[in-house]
């Protein structure tokens, strides 16, 4: 399980639950998230104001720093 900030609703506040972690397909590596940024593309997303809009819910944010010490191949 980990914790994310989902967004439910377009233009409300970001929901923080627990998730299951999903299984990794061929290619893909997990990491361990200490810090997440927000831009002005992702508040544009969460208020549903681009297109094509994304499929709710999702989480927003691609900026992300690691301590670099949780790696799953």
């Amino acid at each position: 399980m980990y914790k994310a900030a989902f967004v439910k609703e377009f233009n409300k506040p970001l929901v923080v639950e627990e998730t299951k972690r999903k299984s990794l397909k061929k290619d893909e590596v997990r990491i361990g998230v200490y810090a997440c940024g927000i831009n002005s593309v992702d508040v544009s997303n969460i208020n549903g104001e681009l297109e094509p809009k994304p499929t709710l819910p999702f989480v927003p944010g691609f900026e992300v720093s690691n301590t670099g010490e949780q790696f799953e191949f």
